[in-house]
């Protein structure tokens, strides 16, 4: 269950990335770009399995 949990915190808090830096929210406070979030998601991901 924790481990469900986990899934979902990242899920949303990845979610939230995209869509700050797809609305330009995220180069305002540091500059990430879309693709480079969904890729420190991905390996966030990986991490925890």
């Amino acid at each position: 269950m924790k481990n469900f949990a986990m899934f979902l915190i990242l899920a949303l808090f990845c979610a939230f990335v995209f869509f700050a830096s797809l609305f330009g929210f995220a180069h305002a406070s540091g500059g990430l770009d879309s693709n480079e979030a969904i890729l420190d998601c991905h390996e966030d991901y990986d991490a925890l399995l």
